[in-house]
């Protein structure tokens, strides 16, 4: 078998363009959204389910998931990958609108509600979930500014 790559010889693979393209690949696969958290504000990274090879550009798709900085942290860091649900210590964009929700404008509630999405298509309807999405993270960012001044 082959003898273990040092820290360094990996991370001058990930410099290579092959491993730059294929991470770009995965993060567009993942609608550029941590795939434990949900958050979409947060520097993102790629983690390996499973490394079955020596260059991290020919590992399939499915060995690659795209996570936060935060999650990345939580995941063992084993040279054979591995996963570990991520301890939570924060809130998703949609648990922080379930709680502050009701704080908007019967308006606002009611452009933001999930259950009334429709469409023709499922593009459609991604489309308006991804809105929704972006709509109550905008509201949470404001939200939180807005606290740190008070």
């Amino acid at each position: 078998m082959a003898q273990e790559m040092t820290a360094d010889e990996y991370n001058k693979k990930l410099r290579d363009p092959r491993w730059q393209r294929k991470r770009l690949e995965i993060f567009q696969r993942d609608d550029w959204t941590c795939q434990l958290c949900c958050r979409t504000d947060l520097e993102l990274h790629i983690h390996h389910l499973y490394r079955t090879n020596e260059d991290p550009w020919a590992e399939p798709d499915l060995h690659l998931l795209t996570v936060c900085k935060l999650c990345h942290e939580q995941q063992p860091g084993n040279p054979r990958g591995g996963f570990k649900h991520p301890k939570r210590l924060y809130k998703t964009d949609a648990e922080w609108w379930k709680e502050h929700g009701f704080e908007y404008e019967a308006r606002i509630q009611e452009k933001l509600a999930i259950e009334n999405v429709q469409g023709y298509s499922i593009r459609e309807i991604q489309e308006k979930v991804r809105r929704i999405r972006d709509g109550i993270h905008a509201l949470r960012l404001v939200w939180e500014e807005k606290r740190k001044g008070e």
